[in-house]
């Protein structure tokens, strides 16, 4: 039995569990990356073959007329998502999302200003940029951007520190 799960496993792509042997060296060393702690923005986070930057993060007052909740602001953040090495990548904006040092979570709102990371499928070697917004606590502190697709359930997720 214990066989069957570690063959499942294997064929779902999940090669990022710690329970797994790496496939290669380059997979060995996105594990490494991962683990030792998340990366900053402008590097590319690289986990079971799919890969994650951030490009910036700004604040902002106000996004397409709507204003944020008393005491919050609104973080857009630009990524670009790869399928680095798998069959398929799924990507949404809800498989985001920001935590704080006190403990708060944040997931994507509903609308980012143009060119807005959508939802959808990339193939080996495709990728897709565009911007996601979050609104949090206005003197949150420690942000961590999390990405966790449903590739990667049950393997260590992408993490971002971000610094507005």
């Amino acid at each position: 039995m214990f066989g069957m799960l570690v063959l499942g496993a294997a064929l779902a792509g999940c090669c990022c569990c710690s329970w797994l042997p790496p496939r290669s060296v380059g997979e060995a060393l996105a594990r490494t990356a991962v683990a030792a702690g998340p990366c900053r923005p402008g590097e590319r986070c690289e986990a079971g073959g799919i890969a994650l930057t951030v490009h910036g993060v700004t604040r902002a007052p106000e996004i397409l007329g709507a204003l944020p909740a008393p005491g919050k602001v609104f973080l857009l953040v630009n990524v670009t998502l790869q399928n680095s090495s798998r069959s398929r990548a799924s990507y949404s904006p809800a498989f985001f999302r920001m935590t704080d040092s006190s403990g708060g979570v944040s997931t994507s709102v509903a609308a980012a200003p143009p060119a807005e990371l959508g939802s959808g499928e990339l193939r080996p070697g495709e990728h897709v940029t565009g911007n996601l917004a979050f609104e949090v606590e206005a003197r949150a502190e420690g942000l961590l951007l999390w990405y966790e697709p449903p590739e990667l359930v049950g393997c260590e997720p992408l993490r971002v520190t971000i610094v507005p």
